[in-house]
């Protein structure tokens, strides 16, 4: 056992942990993972769905982000009662 102390201590191994900063340095930077929430209720959803044909879910965050703007102008519309 007083081998295996000796091992230890002769690597140089401490409990310290690394800094956030450094964390942040060490992670791989070359996936991003791209989201886009829906930010509207599903009623508007529903309404763009029928008037644009497509599917909501099924869209991907490229889309989403043109769909998000498109339901931006549904919901004034919708609320300033023009449909």
């Amino acid at each position: 056992m007083a081998g295996l102390a000796e091992n230890f201590q002769s690597l140089n191994i401490t409990n310290k942990k690394p800094a956030i900063s450094q964390m942040n340095q060490t992670m791989p930077t070359s996936k991003q993972f791209l989201y886009e929430p829906a930010k509207y209720g599903t009623r508007v959803i529903k309404k763009w769905q029928e008037q644009s044909g497509q599917n909501w879910y099924k869209l991907s965050p490229n889309s989403r982000k043109q769909a998000n703007q498109d339901l931006e102008l549904l919901q004034v519309s919708m609320n300033s009662g023009t449909t």
